[in-house]
């Protein structure tokens, strides 16, 4: 700005960056999908952030599947490439092993599934079927996951979360402020539970992912928190929510 010759000789403009290659929305079509289905065991709470309350973030009771796409992507092979429509990446929720050591995920439990205030009474309303008996006085089941049984049955799953404290740290005085943020608390999904996901690709692609494997997931990650491990990996065919009468 200080050089007033550059007014009357400004030079020549930057030349354009070469542009970006783009990722097509699909690639080249390929008869039939590869249904995968990755079993989950959490080691530290993962923490999927749902809201922040005063002091505390809660997270969501699953891993929402934009979040474990990206530690799908870089394990996922398909000659040809892959397009942005050719991968679907399912929630992880809740998982419950059958007495044929069958996993099976849990699913949102539809808003028209209703229970009878009184927990004692074990069964489930479908209102958009048959109209609730009003003596039940049943309310809508919010929170938690439904998963079918072999026999048909449904299963009410539930997921825990754990507490955890933490401060954030002055760097000048050495310790929690107020101006610094103070300590705040974090729910996270308890160590322990099971997560079950879908991933569904061309039938030609191969998913990198074995038994053993750790990954890291949510926020907070080199917190001591979002770390998993991949308990199993197999081809599954689609499946449908479990329904109720």
């Amino acid at each position: 700005l200080d050089d007033s010759t550059l007014l009357d000789a400004p030079g020549l403009p930057p030349a354009q960056p070469t542009a970006p290659s783009i990722l097509p929305v699909t690639s080249t079509p390929r008869d039939g999908r590869r249904h995968y289905r990755v079993t989950l065991e959490v080691l530290t709470p993962v923490v999927a952030q749902d809201r922040v309350v005063g002091n505390v973030v809660v997270s969501l009771p699953f891993v929402p599947g934009s979040q474990l796409i990206r530690a799908v992507l870089p394990r996922l092979s398909c000659p040809g490439g892959l397009g942005y429509q050719d991968v679907r990446v399912s929630d992880a929720r809740v998982a419950m092993t059958g007495d044929d050591g069958r996993t099976q995920r849990g699913w949102p439990a539809p808003m028209t599934w209703q229970q009878p205030k009184d927990r004692h009474l074990r069964m489930l309303v479908n209102a958009g079927v048959t109209a609730p008996d009003p003596a039940l006085r049943c309310k809508a089941l919010r929170g938690g996951d439904i998963v079918g049984g072999a026999d048909g049955s449904v299963h009410l799953a539930g997921t825990e979360l754990v507490p955890g404290a933490h401060a954030v740290v002055d760097d000048e005085r050495r310790r929690p402020t107020e101006e610094s943020g103070g300590v705040f608390s974090v729910l996270g999904i308890c160590p322990g539970t099971l997560l079950c996901f879908d991933v569904t690709a061309p039938a030609g692609a191969w998913l990198d992912l074995e038994p053993g494997t750790e990954l890291a997931l949510g926020r907070s990650r080199k917190d001591d928190y979002g770390r998993v491990i991949v308990r199993s990996v197999a081809d599954v065919a689609p499946e449908l929510p479990p329904a109720a009468g």
